[in-house]
């Protein structure tokens, strides 16, 4: 445990003591703010439309949760995700094998098991703080939203239920981008192969959805996208948290293999 942490502590204070972490975030935060002012505008001149023609029923469906954070947080944060978490995780052991480090890490009594994990954790730290930022968006609308009708501002459980996913979906895309750190030394080369890994497994339902038969279905259930519907939806389920997990394990197994492998070269 105690390499573990000292890795981790070692992971988190690169991303805090240099630009990285703060550029990220600088990033996210104006491109999220962008789409969630966008989402707000759309949502108050829908409601001033339906007012204006006396639409009372579909004034009465309306909702924050489904006009604004489920399209924010299920829709283009998780694309955002998708292109920039490989970079955020590029360096992670491409740079150790760049500055030969790695034969130091290998040559000490710690495993590559715990090598992996510790950085892992250090890259999804980024992700919870990334999820924080999202949770913000969600409180502004709770303090100065006006529900519509006799709803609520917000449905929490959904809310809650929606940065689940992304949080599934950010622990995703860092797990990948871990794997194709660990099989380069050049961080540019780990950081495309893992976005053109991330964006075949999200554009896979589109692909399945064009052929019939089982394997349309297995291509459609393969993708990223069909699993995080249900968080959308404010439905935890158990068959979506068990994909996200085993994708997770899967590319964790095959960087802990690829690191390992350096003992050998």
């Amino acid at each position: 445990m105690r390499p573990l942490m000292g890795i981790y502590r070692k992971e988190l204070k690169i991303y805090f003591t240099t630009p990285v972490a703060y550029v990220v975030f600088a990033l996210f935060s104006i491109v999220a703010s962008f789409f969630f002012w966008s989402f707000v505008q759309r949502f108050q001149m829908q409601i001033m439309q339906f007012e204006q023609y006396q639409r009372a029923d579909l004034l009465d469906r309306l909702n924050l949760n489904d006009s604004v954070l489920t399209p924010l947080y299920v829709g283009y944060v998780q694309i955002i995700f998708l292109f920039m978490l490989p970079l955020l995780t590029m360096r992670l052991i491409a740079e150790e094998r760049r500055n030969r480090t790695m034969e130091l890490l290998m040559s000490s009594p710690v495993r590559p098991a715990t090598v992996v994990l510790a950085k892992y954790l250090g890259a999804v730290t980024m992700v919870l703080c990334l999820a924080a930022i999202c949770f913000v968006y969600a409180f502004i609308l709770e303090a100065f939203g006006e529900g519509v009708g006799d709803r609520s501002v917000l449905d929490w459980s959904t809310t809650w239920m929606g940065l689940l996913g992304l949080v599934m979906m950010g622990a995703t895309c860092c797990a990948v981008g871990l794997f194709t750190s660990s099989i380069t030394d050049n961080q540019i080369v780990a950081a495309v192969i893992g976005m053109m890994t991330l964006l075949f497994f999200w554009v896979l339902r589109g692909i399945g959805g064009s052929l019939e038969g089982q394997l349309g279905s297995a291509l459609a259930w393969l993708s990223l996208l069909s699993h995080i519907e249900s968080f959308a939806r404010g439905v935890f389920s158990v068959a979506d948290m068990v994909y996200f997990l085993s994708f997770i394990a899967l590319m964790l197994f095959l960087s802990i293999r690829a690191v390992e492998s350096q003992r050998w070269t």
